[in-house]
């Protein structure tokens, strides 16, 4: 297997298009220093972008107000998939009709730890919001790992998506709601009370 069949084995059918680019940067080129800067380029952003080379891990952890950490652990896909899973079908002001996110709730993550005030969910690009316990009580957002049964890319909000029961929330949606419907999520950090 050549080099370019075993990188697209393992990145999958999105890094074609970037590395026919980086073949044809290369023609254009003068040394082989530059055609390897362009291939690194475009593994890095294939990994970006589609997120095929990225592991789906989510960090949970628990700290107290002391800000002192009383339990903390990394789920991937298949870990979070041995918890209990939710369907919520509903719309989102980002989708086109309703969707079916696939997940668990915020409530069964909450339950892995002690007793919580709120969670703050954190998002790969840095974004983060504070989500209280009273919603995974009430409402119990989906932590969807799927959407319509198939696993989001990071491009496409993956690879985890806090998602509330819009339909079921009053109209207008309010805006603190959409605050808390993080994507790309990477983080839930529990407040113990």
């Amino acid at each position: 297997m050549d080099a370019k069949a075993f990188v697209l084995a393992k990145l999958g059918k999105g890094t074609q298009k970037l590395l026919d680019h980086s073949v044809l940067t290369f023609a254009r080129k003068a040394t082989v220093s530059q055609y390897w800067d362009s291939i690194v380029y475009a593994l890095i952003l294939t990994f970006t972008l589609t997120g095929s080379a990225l592991s789906a891990e989510l960090s949970l952890r628990w700290v107290g107000t002391d800000g002192a950490v009383q339990k903390e652990m990394v789920l991937d896909l298949a870990g979070l998939d041995q918890l209990p899973q939710r369907e919520l079908a509903t719309s989102t002001p980002w989708t086109t009709g309703k969707q079916v996110f696939t997940g668990p709730g915020l409530a069964d993550l909450a339950a892995l730890g002690p007793e919580s005030a709120f969670a703050t969910v954190k998002a790969l690009n840095d974004y983060q919001a504070d989500v209280p316990a009273e919603d995974w009580a009430t409402l119990n957002p989906v932590v969807a790992s799927r959407i319509n049964a198939k696993e989001p890319p990071i491009y496409d909000k993956g690879p985890f998506w806090l998602v509330y029961p819009v339909d079921q929330l009053p109209v207008p949606l309010p805006q603190v709601y959409l605050s808390r419907m993080v994507w790309q999520i990477n983080a839930v950090i529990f407040h113990v009370r």
